[in-house]
């Protein structure tokens, strides 16, 4: 009735260069289900935006799940351009936005056309009200997209669907090449079990065929007589992937009853089908911010990184390597209903893929300046608590605000460094690395140290760049304490006109506004 998708809509198109399939999505949080169900087959992510409107969150929310999903083309179409007046400006501000966002995103191919779509303008044909747009038309960007190489032809994986069994001179294992290619001849091993032989011949419905690859259906036969059935994984002997019984996944939960601790749920990969258990999700991802969260079960419609364990192992890569045999899909086995996709986690890179995920939304460093006794610590300490607490305002930046006060840093990392104005510079140089370091991980920095000098805080700037909160309280400064005030900095907090809870609120409120 209102005209939206609530569903996948398919729509078939051609052009004289290509065919097209368009899975036609909703964009609202509660059918992200949906968008997952279009996303993992698709190789190109089309993202529509209101030129009026800019960088939605709604339009973050897609580009991440398409990127979570493996796809590494990007169209962003800015649309309504003709009620924006067709200014370039408009255009060059959301084009600089969502770069910024998308440094978090693993999309390597990101492209931009302005266009009116009720007027036709750059869809088909080029506008001639955009002169300053050299790019080409939706069309033309359509057209050109390199995936040809998008799937993995080097890793060949062939999971066994049936064993064809016509007579007693034939035994043929019949199934789609899920990546890679394969030659008679080839040595080959059979998991699980590591059973070894050679390629014999490689059948098809038009005949024996020297070469295959995917997505080709085959039927393979070997040199030597192996037990295999369906849900075997046949690959090169040099080149295997990970026999699995406990791996981390991203999950994308798709049922209306909650992921349950504990509950086996039937996992199907490739062709086999086994039993699984979620031990615990490590966090939930909040999609609107590409952040991360609390860790507990899933609901309908939460992507989070969860650990399961099942009870045969399965032979799978990581879905960044291998999309074919690094996802799965978790099924209630009461119900028979698909409950959960998931894709594979590399189980060797699990501390640094944890690292990525948390650096992925890279917090800035907030830096508290001003002389002795303003206050800093004591704002520092309540920021601290406030985003470190059980209920913390912003859950990405919960329990990961690290403070770097300046007496601690002194005894800890400075210890040799005096009061002369060389020591201190010191002693603010080794807290900026530190921080820099700390922001690389993934943690949030308030740094309360002061920072005297204005010079030195253009060095401090060049190795972290905080941003600069000056604190500010009367009476302080004095020939043995000298104190240069930073003359543009991003936010001053002035004791004498605020109460210390007044004071706090408004360093939290700052620290809020650039997350």
């Amino acid at each position: 009735e209102q005209g939206i998708t609530i569903d996948v809509a398919y729509r078939f198109f051609s052009s004289d260069e290509r065919s097209f399939i368009i899975a036609d999505t909703p964009g609202h949080t509660q059918y992200t289900r949906n968008m997952v169900t279009a996303a993992s087959n698709a190789d190109l992510a089309l993202i529509l935006m209101d030129a009026r409107n800019g960088v939605l969150e709604q339009s973050k929310r897609h580009a991440f799940i398409a990127s979570l999903l493996g796809i590494r083309h990007m169209i962003v179409a800015i649309n309504k351009m003709d009620l924006v007046d067709y200014n370039e400006e408009t255009y060059e501000k959301i084009v600089d936005e969502f770069l910024r966002f998308a440094e978090r995103l693993q999309v390597t191919d990101i492209q931009f056309v302005p266009l009116s779509a009720l007027h036709g303008e750059n869809v088909v044909h080029k506008s001639e009200n955009m002169p300053w747009y050299n790019g080409g038309t939706l069309l033309h960007l359509l057209n050109t997209v390199h995936i040809a190489s998008d799937r993995n032809q080097i890793d060949f994986r062939f999971p066994v669907q049936y064993v064809n069994r016509p007579n007693s001179e034939y035994r043929g294992y019949c199934g789609t090449i899920a990546s890679g290619a394969v030659r008679p001849g080839d040595d080959v091993v059979v998991f699980p079990g590591h059973r070894m032989s050679k390629i014999k011949s490689i059948d098809t419905l038009e005949g024996s065929v020297e070469r295959a690859f995917a997505p080709m259906s085959v039927s393979l036969t070997l040199e030597d007589n192996i037990d295999i059935g369906r849900g075997d994984m046949i690959m090169p002997v040099n080149n295997v992937c990970e026999q699995r019984t406990a791996f981390d996944a991203m999950v994308v939960w798709l049922n209306e009853e909650p992921l349950a601790y504990g509950k086996q749920y039937l996992l199907k990969h490739t062709t086999k089908l086994t039993t699984a258990t979620v031990k615990h999700v490590r966090y939930v991802m909040d999609i609107n911010t590409v952040s991360r969260g609390e860790s507990r079960p899933l609901a309908m419609n939460e992507i989070g990184r969860a650990a399961i364990e099942t009870d045969e192992p399965i032979a799978a890569d990581s879905y960044e390597r291998n999309r074919a045999t690094g996802s799965f899909i978790l099924i209630d086995n009461a119900t028979n209903q698909t409950v959960a996709a998931g894709m594979i986690v590399d189980r060797k890179a699990d501390e640094s893929a944890q690292d990525s995920a948390a650096t992925a939304e890279r917090f800035p460093i907030f830096w508290l300046t001003g002389n002795t006794g303003a206050g800093k610590s004591t704002l520092a300490t309540a920021a601290e608590k406030h985003f470190n607490g059980s209920t913390p305002v912003w859950s990405s930046a919960a329990r990961r605000v690290v403070v770097l006060d300046g007496d601690e840093m002194r005894e800890t990392v400075s210890t040799e460094e005096d009061l002369s104005p060389e020591g201190r510079r010191r002693h603010n140089l080794r807290v900026a690395r530190l921080a820099a370091l700390l922001q690389q991980k993934g943690f949030l920095v308030v740094v309360s140290v002061i920072a005297p000098f204005e010079e030195v805080r253009k060095e401090l700037s060049a190795i972290c760049d905080p941003l600069w909160v000056h604190v500010k309280r009367e009476g302080l400064a004095s020939d043995e304490k000298p104190y240069e005030e930073p003359k543009t900095p991003d936010c001053v907090i002035d004791h004498d006109v605020a109460d210390p809870e007044e004071a706090a609120r408004s360093l939290i409120d700052f620290i809020l506004s650039q997350l």
